[in-house]
């Protein structure tokens, strides 16, 4: 499961996310993540297939508490990043971080 690093809370190297469950209610979990691209993260365990992800605002979430979702959108400065990372020459980066 791919979901944006804003998702997730990180504490000295174990990672939470929030979820929202069917009625509408805040759920704090422990997940594991494998790899990072394009400021997205994989969720190794902790989250399952169509569950509904809290992106902003996890700080003022408390579990349990009624959450009105809105659908995720990218901010401009995310995908003016992501666009830079996609153009970058492999070749240049090997380079810069040899020398």
């Amino acid at each position: 499961m791919l979901v944006p690093e804003r998702a997730l809370s990180e504490l000295q190297g174990s990672y939470q996310i929030g979820v929202i469950d069917d009625n509408g209610k805040a759920e704090i979990r422990p997940i594991k993540i494998g790899p990072r691209y394009n400021h997205q993260a994989v969720v190794t365990e902790g989250l399952k297939k169509g569950e509904t992800v809290i992106v902003e605002g996890l700080q003022n979430v408390r579990p349990g508490m009624n959450v009105n979702a809105k659908p995720y959108q990218n901010s401009k400065k995310e995908e003016s990043n992501s666009n830079a990372a996609n153009s970058r020459n492999p070749k240049e980066e090997r380079n810069a971080s040899e020398g």
